[in-house]
């Protein structure tokens, strides 16, 4: 029933009143769709973890939280959107509004204050195609995101590259090549900059001693 209301508070009332009215809708809502999950909260915290019925009742607070939070994204009310988003660690929600809003201190303020925020944003790069944001966008500390890429070897050499630790990106790219069994061309492109990178590396004890 509750949720019945945000969403006709939001589809239908938010478009036909004035702006005090709109404010006001948008405060009601937000309160019920806080009441909601609250209410899922407090089951999820009166079962224990053994019960059969909390799997189930958590996909169902998960998908409700969803529902429910993201038309304020919809409707770039972020500042709501933001707060119930962290109230009810929607981290994946909070990942994109980071990005819609190009906030990136927002997200790395999430990440040091939430533990497993990170992993969720970096997921959430490679679920959307964003390898080259999930390399830039420093969402942690660079230890955290080598740890990530320890299970992305496809990522992890131009990460390594990036960082100049020529040696572990060589090997990783070697490792890459010599698994590729599709195309020639692209074992062959890996050897290659394996290759360069191990010459690199060769360079820099001899690039210190001329300095």
């Amino acid at each position: 029933m509750l949720t019945a209301q945000v969403h006709i508070a939001l589809d239908t009332v938010l478009n036909e009143v004035d702006e005090d009215g709109k404010y006001q809708v948008l405060l009601v809502s937000a309160s019920l769709v806080e009441s909601v999950l609250k209410l899922y909260q407090d089951l999820l915290a009166r079962l224990p973890p053994s019960d059969n019925r909390t799997a189930n009742l958590l996909t169902e607070f998960e998908r409700r939280r969803h529902t429910l939070i993201h038309p304020f994204v919809e409707l770039k009310i972020y500042q709501i959107a933001f707060t119930l988003a962290e109230q009810f660690k929607h981290f994946t929600l909070l990942v994109q509004m980071c990005e819609e809003t190009n906030d990136m201190v927002k997200l790395r303020s999430l990440s040091g204050e939430h533990p497993g925020f990170a992993e969720v944003a970096y997921n959430w790069y490679l679920s959307q195609g964003k390898q080259s944001r999930l390399l830039t966008a420093n969402v942690a500390d660079p230890q955290h995101l080598t740890k990530f890429l320890s299970s992305q070897p496809h990522l992890k050499w131009i990460h390594q590259l990036g960082s100049k630790d020529y040696s572990t990106a060589g090997q990783t790219l070697a490792n890459l090549g010599f698994e590729e069994k599709g195309l020639l061309s692209r074992k062959k492109t890996l050897l290659s900059i394996s290759k360069l990178s191990f010459l690199q590396m060769a360079k820099i004890p001899s690039q210190k001693t001329s300095e």
